[in-house]
């Protein structure tokens, strides 16, 4: 075996590494799981490989790319000596470690093309048939908090919205690439529908909300010469959507959760639906703090600490942000906003210049993937606790640093003609 196929198969253990906890390690901070030693043993191999080397040669691209997350974590790691939760800052900062050694792996592991898709889609066959099996037989790995979720799909999630997270992921990239190639593929097309149907059943309105509007986004940047065959498909099934997908889901899904996604028009209305929510409580609250520390912010997993207070979040159980970009401004302020907005920015411009370029099923995943990043984030309690979007993240870096190395070798060849 190959030491890129061990990597993939530690990045693969590592993304439900909440699952795999050994059970003689320490609790909290000092846990340890299979993933967790997977990456370590990965970072120890790839440093040692590079030492091996005569010449070592890193791409200057990778380096632009994922230098201001390296920054990010330095900063997050400094800003916990002033945390007023130091107990959740150490565990803030080790997952955040955690998480961007996973992204550092994919990116050496990603740069083979075949391994990169491979480890997308056994995520996604693992995600999926938990949580079929949660919805067939109800039954679940009683992980952390699984309990809460009564009526929703967990699987082997800790919570439905890390599973609608992590679906909602790679639907829009999956759904560009089958309508505008016009193929049948049944493997796509059965991937597809299932992450769909459990994304419902999920109950999680911002992997439903981001999943359309990137795949819209996506539709209109879109290069190929099938374009406006697919903007009309996708129209056609939009309004197909739009006035049936009430009875529709309605008659399928439970009631409960039947009744959370009928909440969807009101949520993006001007009429203050979102505001009385428990995530627009947080939002509200959660400016309030910004704006009285907003340069350093308060420190490592200070949103968990300063929430807990707030009558209003604390009946909801609502200790946290449910948003990647407030949890940002309030422990690390602008500084840390900008520099996780910094590497963003430059991963977005970049993925979607490699998607224009090769419309190939990998960078129609990544680009859908980083497109719909700004609204998935709107979801989860925090993505430090879920390893997936680090992961893809650093697939896509591998993926633009391969293009870039191709147009390069491209431009050599033609030259030396």
């Amino acid at each position: 075996m190959s030491l890129n196929v061990f990597y993939i198969l530690c990045l693969l253990l590592y993304s439900f590494d909440f699952a795999l906890v050994l059970p003689f390690s320490m609790p909290g901070v000092g846990s340890l799981s299979i993933g967790k030693l997977g990456l370590l043993v990965s970072i120890l191999l790839i440093a040692l490989t590079l030492i091996g080397e005569k010449e070592v040669t890193t791409s200057r691209k990778a380096m632009l790319l994922i230098t201001p997350f390296v920054l990010w974590f330095l900063y997050i790691s400094l800003s916990s000596l002033w945390s007023p939760n130091q107990d959740g800052a150490s565990r803030y900062v080790v997952l955040s470690g955690f998480n961007l050694l996973s992204l550092l792996i994919a990116l050496k592991a990603g740069q083979n093309r075949s391994h990169a898709k491979a480890l997308i889609f056994s995520i996604i066959a693992v995600s999926l048939g938990f949580a079929l099996v949660d919805f067939s037989f109800d039954y679940r790995p009683h992980i952390s908090r699984q309990y809460n979720f009564t009526n929703e799909v967990v699987g082997i999630f800790p919570n439905s919205i890390s599973l609608g997270f992590t679906l909602a992921s790679v639907l829009p990239g999956i759904l560009l690439y089958i309508i505008n190639k016009g193929a049948i593929n049944i493997r796509l097309g059965v991937t597809a529908i299932l992450s769909i149907l459990v994304i419902f059943l999920t109950g999680s309105r911002s992997s439903l909300i981001s999943s359309a509007l990137s795949t819209i986004i996506m539709y209109s940047i879109c290069r190929t010469q099938r374009r406006t065959r697919t903007i009309l498909i996708s129209s056609i099934l939009l309004v197909v959507g739009f006035i049936f997908g009430e009875h529709i889901y309605s008659s399928i899904l439970p009631a409960p959760i039947a009744a959370k996604i009928s909440t969807i028009p009101q949520l993006l209305s001007n009429d203050g639906g979102f505001d009385a929510t428990a995530r627009g409580k947080a939002v509200q609250f959660g400016l309030e703090y910004f704006k009285s520390n907003p340069i350093i912010g308060y420190g490592s997993a200070a949103v968990e600490y300063m929430f807990q207070d707030i009558p209003e979040l604390a009946v909801e159980s609502n200790i946290n942000a449910h948003n990647w970009w407030l949890e940002n401004a309030i422990n690390g302020g602008i500084i840390s906003l900008t520099l996780f907005l910094l590497g963003y920015l430059n991963v977005l411009i970049n993925i979607i210049i490699a998607f224009r370029k090769d419309f190939s099923l990998l960078n129609c995943i990544l680009a859908g993937y980083i497109v719909a990043f700004p609204m998935l984030v709107f979801g989860p309690g925090s993505i430090t606790n879920l390893p997936f979007p680090w992961i893809l993240l650093g697939l896509a870096v591998a993926r633009i640093v391969n293009e870039s190395a191709e147009d390069t070798k491209h431009t050599h060849s033609v030259l030396r003609a």
